[in-house]
Order: structure tokens, then sequence, then C-alpha cells
């Protein structure tokens, strides 16, 4: 009896140690993440190479999985289970995608051209595993509203904002009244219009939606897979998750993508998955605890 208490007490305060341990560690990661150490140019520096961050979720690690060793697996302690797991499920998968993963942002022709690889930041090639075809390129935008700066001794000054198209044309007040047409040349809106010697007019008009037309064609496929490449509209090829960041707003023939390797992207996301589900429990087994107490 009194080994069955003395290991009893002696998993207690193995399990109050890791409680610590992961709240100390919860909180140099948070702090650290607060300070931008895991922003992507900074990574050659803190990294999983680095052997600091590394320690820091091994550490995190450990005690996860000391607290499930220290608990016996009984229903009413799935919850409690789920929810480590989770957390180890979803460091692991972080680990394996900052370890072999990759992140390389590139800007492709709109020219039907198929490209195997593109160029990182630093110049080198990025070798794709398929071919990446980029056919069109469209986008719609808001109604355009213009902005009125004012030439002054220190510069240009805006004195007005939001001034809006009616009945097909824009009212500068003072300056003019401008038609739709001499605001526009070949189809486009133009960025400025000079309304007089000492005022200008400056063209905002955001994006609502923007597309790319891609051709894939990928190893031991023989038909070459069309995409529609939208910002919320991703695409998959290979080892890569492709991503639509943005496009080159002076002439449109060309836009930037995100080419992104997470080898522990499902880990990832099942480790979430787990934590919610074993949060959830352990909140209605406490609520129901509380109410029979």
């Amino acid at each position: 009896m009194n080994q069955g208490q003395n290991r009893g007490a002696w998993q207690n305060r193995v399990f109050q140690i890791s409680v610590w341990i992961t709240i100390a560690m919860t909180g140099i990661l948070l702090v650290l993440a607060g300070l931008q150490v895991f922003r992507q140019e900074q990574m050659q520096t803190f990294s999983f190479a680095n052997g600091f961050i590394l320690t820091l979720f091994v550490l995190f690690s450990a005690a996860q999985a000391v607290c499930l060793l220290t608990r016996k697996l009984q229903l009413k302690q799935l919850g409690f289970f789920l929810a480590h797991a989770g957390i180890l499920a979803f460091l692991l998968g972080s680990l394996l995608f900052y370890v072999w993963g990759d992140t390389v942002y590139a800007w492709i022709p709109v020219n039907g051209t198929s490209y195997n690889s593109v160029q990182r930041e630093d110049g080198s090639l990025l070798d794709l595993g398929f071919d990446i075809q980029v056919n069109d390129f469209t986008v719609e935008k808001y109604e355009p509203v213009w902005d009125l700066y004012e030439q002054t001794e220190n510069g240009w000054e805006k004195t007005g904002t939001d001034f809006a198209l009616q009945d097909g044309q824009v009212d500068f007040g003072p300056y003019g009244v401008w038609p739709q047409a001499d605001l526009m040349e070949n189809g486009t809106y133009l960025n400025q219009i000079l309304l007089d010697d000492r005022h200008l007019a400056v063209c905002r008009q955001a994006d609502r939606y923007y597309e790319a037309g891609i051709v894939l064609y990928e190893p031991g496929v023989k038909e070459p897979r069309q995409v529609s490449l939208a910002v919320n509209h991703t695409a998959r090829a290979g080892d890569f998750k492709i991503y639509l960041m943005g496009y080159d707003p002076a002439s449109q023939d060309s836009i930037q993508v995100l080419f992104k390797k997470d080898p522990g992207e499902w880990i990832s996301v099942a480790g979430i998955a787990a934590m919610i589900v074993g949060i959830f429990m352990l909140c209605i087994f406490r609520g129901r605890k509380a109410v029979e107490k």
C-alpha cells in the first residue's frame, strides 16, 4: 500500500514539475514570437538548426509527454490525453516544416511559357519537380476615387479625399468638372491628373478580386491540369502548395507566387483538431463535475 502511495506521490510530483516546465516554455516561446523570431528573414539566425529554439521545443514536447505518461488512460481523462497529444502532434508538424519545409516567393511572367524552376531571393534556383505555366491574368477593381493634393512650400499636401464618379464625371469643386473619358487612357484610369499648376488629383482604385489561369504539368500525369489560382484559392503540385500573392500593378504581365513545402502540414492540422476536441471534452467534464458538486 505504501509502495502504491509512494508511486502515486512521485507521479504527481513529476506531473507538477512538467506543468511548470510547460508554463515556462510557453512563456519563453510567446516572448520569442512577440520579438518576431520566427520571421522568414531571420530564419538563418533563429531556427531549429540554431539549437536554442530546438532545445525549447524539445523541452516543451518532453513536458507534454511526461504529462501523458504520468496519467492513467481513463474515459474521464480522454480529453486531457487528446489535448496534450494534439500539442505534441502540432509541435512535431512544426518541427518537420522548419527542418525540411521550404517557402519561396517568385515572380512568374504571364506569357504562356512553362517553368520547372524558380529563382530564390538569394539568386539560387529551386527545382519544383513539375512545370508551371501562367496563361492569363484578370483583375476586378472597385470604382475609383480621387484624392486632391495641393503644392506648397513643403511639397504636395493632401487637401481632399474620396472624389467619386457621378453621372460619368467627377466634380473637383473649384478645379473643374472632369468627364470620365478625360480621366482614362486606353481603357485604364490615369494614376494622376494635373488639375492646374498647383493642384493634382490622384486616383485610388482598390482590387476587388484577381486570379491567374495556370497550367500544371506533373510527372506521371498524362494530362496537364488547369487551375484558377486566386488569393483564397490555392493549388497543390508535387511537394508544394501554391499561393497567389500579388501581381505587377503597372503592367499586369507577371504574378507573385508563393511555393510552400510543408511536410508536417497534416500532422499539425490533426494536432489542432485533437486539441480542440480535447479541450471541449475537458470543459464538458469540468462543467458536469461542478454541477454534481
